[in-house]
C-alpha cells in the first residue's frame, strides 16, 4: 500500500491494465491460442511474457524514480493506431492486430510519462515481438533458403541424389524440405536470446546491435546444418537412423552447441566495455499531483481503448446485407449438374469460415468437364470475417504451379480482373486451369491480399459481403480450347453473382 501511495503512477498502471486487457480480449486470446499449442513455431509465447515482466521488474526503481512528464501530443498517433486496430479488426486481420499491441503500450507509456518511462520501457515491450505470429511470413523465405543452400552442399558431396524443387531423392528414399524444416523457431528464437543477451550486457549499442544480427545468422546456420546432416545421415545408413525421426531433438541439441558461443562472447565483451557514468546519478523524482494523474489515465483510457469501443459500437448498429445463392446453372446449350458447393469444394465447406451462400455446379464441354463454384461470405455479429486466408485453391501436395496470369473479361456491367493459373500435377503431369477472382462489396481483385484490404470499404458502403468465383477443369491436351469457354462462363457467373447480391 505504501507504494501506492507514495508513486500514484504504480496504482495508475494497476487500473489501466485489466481495462487494456479486458478492452483488447479479443486480440489477446488470439494470441494466447496460439502460445498454448506448444509443439508449434510459438510455443514459447509465455515463456517471452514472462521475460517482459522480469525485465520492467528489474528496473523497477529507476522507473519508479524516474521523472514523469507527460506528453500529450502522444495521444496523435496513440489514436491513429486504433483507428488501424479498428480497421484490422473488422475486417478480422489479426495479425496485424496483435502487431499494433506493445506499440499502443509503448504509447501510453509515453502519454503518461514522457520519453524517461520510455527509454526504460522500450526493450521490454518490443520484446515482446518474438511472441507474436508476424514470423510466419517469413516461412516460405526461408523454406527456400534451405532448399537453396542445402542443394548446394549435397551437390558439392558428391553424393548421388536426384533434386527436384524441395525434394532430394536417395537410393534409399526421398527427403522433403517441407514448412517444418524452414528453421523459423530457430531463426526466432536465436534472435530472441542473442538480443535478450546483448540488452542484459553493459556494452555499446553498435555491439548491441552486432550480437543480435549475429543470432539470426546462427538461427538459420543451426537449421542448415541440421537438414543437410540429416540427409547425409539418410545417404550413409539407407535411411535406417533414428535420427531421421528425432530430427527436431537433433535439432535442438545442434541448436544449443551453435547458440552457446554466443553466451561467452557477451560476457567477454561486457568485460571490455566501459560503463556509463551517468548510470548510477541519482533521479530527482518530480513530485505528482492527483488531479493531474487522474486527468492524464483518462486520456490515456480514451486514446488508447477507442478502437475496441469503436468496434463495439458497430457491432451494436450492424446490419444485414441481403443476399441469395448464385445460379450458375443455365449457361448456353451446356449440360449442366448441380452440386453441393460445401461438399465439392473443399474449402467452402470449413465450419469457421462456412460461406453464408454458395452454389457449384458441373458443365460438359467439348474440351471437358468444368466445375464452376461460387460463395458468398457475409459479415454478422457473431463473425466479422468475410473471407478467409486461402492459402491455395489445389492441394499443394499434388499441385505445383506452373504459370500464372492475369485475364481481364467483360462482365456484367464491369470489367472482371481475373487470376489465371496452370497447374500441374507433380504425380501425373496433368494440367489443371484454374480462374478465381474476388468481389468485395462490388469490387473485383484477382489478388486475395487485395482483397482483404478492399474489406474496409465495405465498412462504409454498406454492402457487407464478400465473394469469390472459381472456374476449373482439367486440360486433356492443351488449354487454349478451354479459355473461351471460361470466358463466356465468366460473364455467366458475373451475371447469376449480380443477381445474388442484387447489384
Amino acid at each position: 500500500m505504501k507504494i501506492l501511495t507514495s508513486n500514484p503512477r504504480v496504482l495508475g498502471w494497476l487500473l489501466f491494465v485489466p481495462v487494456f486487457l479486458a478492452a483488447y480480449s479479443e486480440t489477446v486470446a488470439s494470441l494466447y491460442r496460439r502460445w498454448v499449442k506448444f509443439d508449434e513455431a510459438y510455443g514459447h509465447g509465455f515463456l517471452v511474457l514472462l521475460i517482459v515482466l522480469y525485465l520492467i521488474y528489474e528496473r523497477r526503481k529507476e522507473i519508479l524514480d524516474s521523472p514523469s512528464n507527460p506528453n500529450y501530443l502522444a495521444a496523435i498517433p496513440l489514436l491513429l493506431l486504433n483507428i488501424l486496430w479498428f480497421l484490422s479488426f473488422q475486417i478480422d486481420i489479426e495479425i496485424v492486430q496483435q502487431l499494433l499491441l506493445p506499440l499502443i503500450l509503448l504509447l501510453v507509456a509515453f502519454l503518461a510519462h514522457g520519453p524517461g518511462i520510455f527509454k526504460l520501457l522500450w526493450f521490454p515491450l518490443a520484446f515482446l515481438y518474438f511472441a507474436i505470429p508476424a514470423w510466419d511470413y517469413l516461412n516460405d523465405l526461408l523454406i527456400s533458403l534451405t532448399v537453396y543452400v542445402v542443394t548446394g552442399l549435397v551437390r558439392l558431396s558428391g553424393i548421388t541424389a536426384f533434386i527436384e524443387a524441395d525434394r532430394i531423392t536417395l537410393s534409399s528414399g526421398t527427403i522433403v524440405v517441407a514448412a517444418g524444416c524452414s528453421g523459423l523457431r530457430y531463426l526466432i528464437i536465436c534472435t530472441a536470446l542473442s538480443s535478450l543477451s546483448a540488452y542484459l550486457t553493459s556494452m555499446r549499442t553498435a555491439l548491441r546491435i552486432l550480437v543480435a544480427l549475429m543470432g539470426v545468422m546462427l538461427g538459420l546456420l543451426t537449421n542448415w546444418i541440421r537438414v543437410y546432416l540429416l540427409v547425409m545421415i539418410g545417404y550413409y545408413t539407407e535411411m535406417e537412423s533414428g535420427l531421421i525421426k528425432e530430427h527436431e531433438m537433433f535439432g535442438w541439441v545442434l541448436f544449443l552447441i551453435i547458440f552457446s558461443p554466443v553466451y561467452v562472447l557477451t560476457s567477454r565483451l561486457g568485460q571490455y566495455t566501459r560503463p556509463d557514468p551517468a548510470a548510477n546519478l541519482p533521479v530527482q523524482a518530480i513530485p505528482q499531483v492527483a488531479g493531474a494523474q487522474v486527468a492524464v489515465w483518462m486520456l490515456v483510457c480514451l486514446t488508447a481503448c477507442s478502437g475496441p469501443l469503436a468496434a463495439r459500437i458497430s457491432a451494436l448498429e450492424q446490419g444485414q446485407f441481403l443476399a441469395a445463392d448464385p445460379v450458375l446453372t443455365g449457361y448456353g446449350q451446356l449440360e449442366s449438374v448441380s452440386q453441393d458447393p460445401y461438399e465439392s469444394v473443399y474449402y467452402f465447406g470449413d465450419q469457421i469460415y462456412r460461406p453464408a451462400h454458395a452454389s457449384a455446379v458441373l458443365y460438359e464441354a467439348d474440351p471437358g468437364t468444368i466445375h464452376v463454384a461460387s460463395a458468398i461470405y457475409q459479415k454478422n455479429i457473431s463473425s466479422r470475417n468475410y473471407l478467409p486466408y486461402y492459402r491455395s485453391f489445389v492441394d499443394p501436395e499434388v499441385w505445383h504451379l506452373g504459370k500464372e496470369e492475369r485475364v481481364s473479361v467483360a462482365g456484367h456491367q464491369r470489367t472482371l480482373n481475373i487470376k489465371e493459373l496452370e497447374m500441374i500435377n507433380i504425380r501425373t503431369g496433368d494440367i489443371k486451369l484454374l480462374w478465381y477472382w474476388f468481389d468485395i462489396g462490388g469490387r473485383i481483385s484477382p489478388d486475395r491480399y487485395m482483397a482483404k484490404i478492399l474489406e474496409v470499404a465495405t465498412i462504409f458502403s454498406g454492402r457487407s459481403y464478400a465473394g469469390l468465383t472459381i472456374i476449373q477443369a482439367d486440360c486433356k491436351t492443351a488449354c487454349e480450347g478451354l479459355r473461351d469457354v471460361f470466358m463466356g462462363l465468366a460473364q455467366h457467373a458475373d451475371r447469376a453473382f449480380a443477381t445474388a447480391t442484387n447489384r
